[in-house]
């Protein structure tokens, strides 16, 4: 139950420019479109994030299924530097999970930590209270991520404690690639490295890193210009990762999975920032844990609401 509640967990745990011409009529579907990334210096924007994640495993003729609804609360404020780059000052708002394994349920809510000995209550209320700058370029391209070190600093005793985490390495890493570079991947890393025009499609190509790591191979398209918004759709196609991994307490549960995503993007075309994000996977295959194949499936859905705040 400890391993299934961390993974649960950091489970859970975006933005562009349209160019060349201030004074363009947007509507004319001839016209070629730079996207990139370009919100003004010193603005903040606050996103809603709502993912929930059901897996189903059959297992000796049972099916078990895992259900982690999370939602969260983060605030950027955008700043620059000297070679062009984005940095974003991230904080958290709130921070709440939903777990259930079968008949058993669990919530877990940041805001609980300061009366609770659950350390994974401690680490998102860490999580919440910590600083952490993202280093975007213009393509939004994750560059590098820092602030996450004080939440493993914090938090390390209690997991150690309960024996649910060994080492500080250990837990920084599981913050960064899951939740802090994760997060900003999912949100930021949409935009083609070239003009576009409206109906013109771009790839992209990104790994999850999870008990199962993924690769995801997207196909974005530039589906239109609506007023104030520019409207991306994406299909992707999934794929198990062929490095072994660990899933559930088994090690080396080599994995053969294969699956689709959709997702459709509202960018603001004066901002630059993502408006709204939605996304959808479904994702079947197989696990070998120990000689025996077990059937798995994941669907997934993210659905983010962005506003600008100053």
């Amino acid at each position: 139950m400890k391993s299934c509640l961390c993974f649960a967990v950091l489970l859970f745990l975006s933005s562009c420019k349209i160019s060349p011409d201030s004074n363009r009529n947007y509507a004319e579907e001839k016209q070629l479109y730079k996207l990139f990334l370009n919100p003004a210096e010193g603005s903040k924007y606050h996103y809603d994030i709502r993912n929930e994640t059901v897996l189903t495993v059959e297992l000796d003729g049972k099916s078990i299924i895992n259900k982690n609804v999370t939602t969260v609360g983060i605030n950027y404020e955008i700043h620059k530097d000297t070679a062009g780059n984005f940095i974003l000052h991230s904080t958290y708002d709130n921070i709440r999970l939903h777990s259930q394994a079968g008949d058993e349920k669990t919530d877990i809510d940041a805001d609980n930590a300061s009366f609770s000995v659950n350390p994974v209550e401690k680490l998102l209320a860490s999580l919440k209270a910590a600083h952490i700058f993202l280093t975007i370029s213009p393509s939004g391209e994750l560059k590098a991520s820092t602030g996450y070190e004080e939440i493993a600093n914090k938090v390390v005793n209690d997991f150690v404690a309960n024996g649910q985490m060994a080492t500080r390495i250990e837990l920084e890493k599981l913050i960064r690639q899951k939740v802090v570079d994760k997060n900003a991947d999912e949100i930021f890393k949409i935009f083609p490295d070239s003009a576009v025009h409206i109906g013109d499609e771009w790839k992209l190509t990104r790994s999850e890193i999870s008990d199962v790591n993924l690769i995801v191979k997207t196909v974005y398209k530039l589906k239109e210009l609506n007023n104030s918004l520019a409207i991306i759709d994406a299909e992707g196609q999934i794929t198990s990762d062929s490095t072994s991994a660990n899933f559930l307490g088994y090690e080396n549960a080599a994995s053969n999975l294969k699956g689709k995503q959709q997702a459709r993007y509202s960018i603001e075309t004066k901002s630059g920032m993502l408006y709204s994000g939605k996304i959808k996977a479904s994702i079947k295959g197989e696990l070998n844990l120990l000689g025996r194949l077990v059937d798995i499936t994941i669907s997934r859905s993210v659905d983010i609401q962005g506003r600008r705040v100053q």
